[in-house]
């Protein structure tokens, strides 16, 4: 996997040109010089498609998949604790899943559509 740096405009035209000399495919660079914006676009999909697929050196997952790994185990630790600090016996569903809701969005790590899950219910 490249890796790169794109601090200016230039160094992200740089990594792009190199990228397509390295190919060595001259309509590549035709293509970039007839459509710069689409052939940057491409590019860039490319690349972090490449990088996220890359796999980690410490593990045989990849970056997306440790990520997504670590990001899920975080959630879930988020909404246990939510569930935990917001169970009460004596509270009926609905004014539970309103506490609920405002303790998981409260910090902005989950968006939920309250409304859709309480539409459900009835």
């Amino acid at each position: 996997a490249t890796s790169c740096k794109f601090d200016t405009k230039f160094s992200l035209k740089t990594a792009v040109l190199t990228g397509i000399a390295l190919k060595g495919e001259f309509d590549l660079f035709c293509q970039y010089i007839d459509d710069t914006e689409s052939s940057l676009k491409y590019w860039l999909g490319e690349f972090v498609e490449e990088h996220c697929n890359a796999k980690s050196q410490d593990s045989e997952s990849t970056r997306i998949e440790i990520l997504v790994e670590t990001k899920l185990k975080e959630l879930i630790e988020h909404l246990q604790a939510t569930v935990k600090s917001t169970m009460d016996e004596e509270t009926a569903l609905e004014p539970w899943l309103k506490q609920f809701h405002q303790a998981v969005t409260s910090n902005g790590a989950i968006s939920l559509n309250l409304e859709e899950i309480l539409s459900h219910m009835t």
